[in-house]
């Protein structure tokens, strides 16, 4: 189980509440799961933002982004809190210098 959550962490996207489930998006599928996000949120770690309620993405799988979306590098886009803007503007440009 540990293996299959440590390949799970590195092909994730973002993950996303749905009701009491969260759903990972990867790029291999989706898997949903009862979860809170928070607990997600800590499972993940510091590769990833909270940039939404219901929404936690992958710096790596992050295009670009604007106020209230962030464009992913498969097309898809996801909703970003307008008031975390500058917090992720922020954390994505450390993410970016310590790559």
């Amino acid at each position: 189980v540990r293996r299959q959550r440590q390949m799970c962490i590195r092909d994730s996207l973002y993950a996303e509440s749905v009701g009491r489930k969260v759903v990972l998006h990867t790029n291999t599928g989706i898997i949903a799961y009862y979860a809170r996000m928070k607990e997600v949120e800590e499972i993940l770690g510091n590769g990833f933002f909270r940039c939404h309620r219901g929404y936690l993405v992958n710096f790596a799988a992050v295009k670009s982004f604007e106020v209230g979306t962030i464009l992913l590098k498969n097309g898809e886009s996801i909703l970003m809190a307008k008031q975390k803007f500058n917090d992720f503007a922020s954390a994505y440009e450390t993410y970016l210098n310590e790559r």
